[in-house]
């Protein structure tokens, strides 16, 4: 059985759906409230990437208190495991875990992904996801055939975008665990032909003229790299970008109209926003 960790994180009541907000961007989706606090568990060979993430979290958030301890309940992960339940994609994708194989509805024609999910991390449950398999259902055609995922996780999208037909994907993280499990859910899906996986960040991608590029990050993220995304999709090429918050969405809009893109959908749900973009003509990012 895998070992985990228990997260408690104390805060006032105002900060519970900002910091819920972030706990998704990383990763998390299962997460207890209380009042005052948040409770969520992570796999232990995990604790490391927290770490790192939970002081960003503390800059943001100063009067937070994150406490970490261990977790020794052998019954949790049987019954977290019985809370999982298949996603259904505007029917026509359903992703599920393994052992709710069995219990899918499908039609003919249904594409099905298998994940299984972590304790820590999910697969197709947080809005930001959906939002851009949603997207891909709409705007990806079969001339689309060489494909970027700017941060892969789970490995979810590249996944759905093989099984949508295209044949070249180049799927990028740079967290190790996150390649390693994406590698494992690439295998199970019978994928690995069409999917390359790198560790490292969008520089270290060779390749350009992407067909399309979509990124499920944070905002603060795709600004950072938004020269390296911009200069690697091709003229008229497509992107399908997801991790903004509503309150972002005019500001991250104007962002992308001065960078050369013309906004051709946003889509939103809960608190999130999912941008579908072109590029337009050539510019000069900075």
């Amino acid at each position: 059985m895998d070992k985990y960790k228990k997260i408690t994180i104390k805060t006032d009541n105002c900060n519970i759906e900002s910091i819920c907000n972030q706990l998704y961007l990383f990763g998390t989706e299962s997460i207890l409230e209380e009042k005052n606090k948040l409770i969520f568990y992570i796999e232990e060979n995990l604790l490391h990437s927290f770490k790192d993430f939970a002081s960003k979290l503390k800059n943001k958030f100063p009067n937070i208190i994150i406490k970490i301890e261990n977790f020794t309940d052998t019954n949790w992960d049987r019954k977290w495991k019985s809370t999982i339940e298949p996603v259904y994609i505007k029917n026509k994708i359903v992703i599920y875990p393994s052992w709710k194989k069995n219990k899918i509805k499908t039609k003919k024609g249904f594409i099905k992904i298998q994940i299984d999910p972590k304790m820590s991390f999910g697969t197709g449950h947080n809005e930001t996801t959906q939002l851009v398999l949603e997207m891909m259902l709409e705007y990806i055609s079969p001339r689309d055939n060489f494909i970027l995922d700017f941060g892969t996780g789970t490995g979810i999208l590249a996944i759905a975008a093989a099984k949508l037909g295209v044949n070249e994907i180049i799927a990028i993280d740079n967290d190790i665990e996150a390649i390693n499990n994406a590698n494992e859910n690439i295998k199970i899906n019978r994928v690995s032909s069409k999917i390359s996986l790198l560790y490292g960040s969008i520089e270290s991608v060779k390749y350009s003229n992407f067909d399309v590029i979509f990124a499920n990050i944070t905002t603060e993220t795709i600004k950072k790299y938004f020269k390296h995304i911009y200069t690697k999709l091709k003229s008229n090429g497509k992107l399908i970008l997801s991790g903004i918050l509503k309150e972002e969405k005019e500001d991250f809009k104007s962002f992308l109209l001065k960078k050369g893109m013309l906004v051709k959908e946003m889509k939103e749900r809960s608190d999130w926003v999912c941008f579908y973009c072109l590029k337009k003509q050539y510019k000069n990012v900075k």
